[in-house]
């Protein structure tokens, strides 16, 4: 999968402009928050985000930061999706910790070339549990946990 792809699952699946008071992000539209906004300079208002620059963070934040165009195309979702939900550091740990490598939490040559020595589906699988044990220890699990395990699932479905 290529990042226009990618953009269009992780858009649906974060929605516009949301204030949940259990959310600990705050303010949110396309999924991206207020301070990761302002610390890819924009200082406006969350409600009028522009598609554009929500775009333009993804990119260079999460799917960049994890260097998804080297990693087999099977496994660019799952990881993509994973570090806009929980961080490109936390994402990497998941999938270096699926590969079976000591999670640094960035990506390295070592990652790059056992993601393409491993099954693809194996390694969205492992991730994708591990992701899920970890939202299910969260404290907002009981509030987010409907969205978050179908989020899981149609990664998993999609990485077939």
């Amino acid at each position: 999968m290529e990042f226009p792809e990618a953009i269009v699952h992780i858009l649906a699946a974060e929605g516009g402009y949301v204030c949940h008071p259990d959310d600990p992000g705050g303010e949110t539209r396309y999924g991206i928050t207020k301070r990761v906004a302002q610390a890819h300079r924009y200082n406006g208002n969350m409600k009028i985000l522009p598609l554009e620059k929500a775009t333009e963070i993804y990119k260079t934040a999460y799917w960049d930061a994890c260097k998804c165009d080297e990693l087999p195309p099977r496994i660019r979702l799952a990881v993509f999706d994973s570090a806009a939900h929980s961080g490109p550091s936390q994402a990497i740990r998941w999938l270096q910790q699926a590969l079976g490598m000591k999670p640094i939490g960035r990506v390295s040559l070592s990652t790059i070339n056992a993601a393409k020595d491993k099954d693809p589906a194996l390694i969205v699988k492992e991730l994708l549990d591990r992701r899920l044990r970890f939202l299910q220890g969260l404290k907002t699990w009981n509030t987010f946990k409907r969205g978050w395990t179908a989020r899981i699932d149609k990664l998993l479905r999609l990485s077939q």
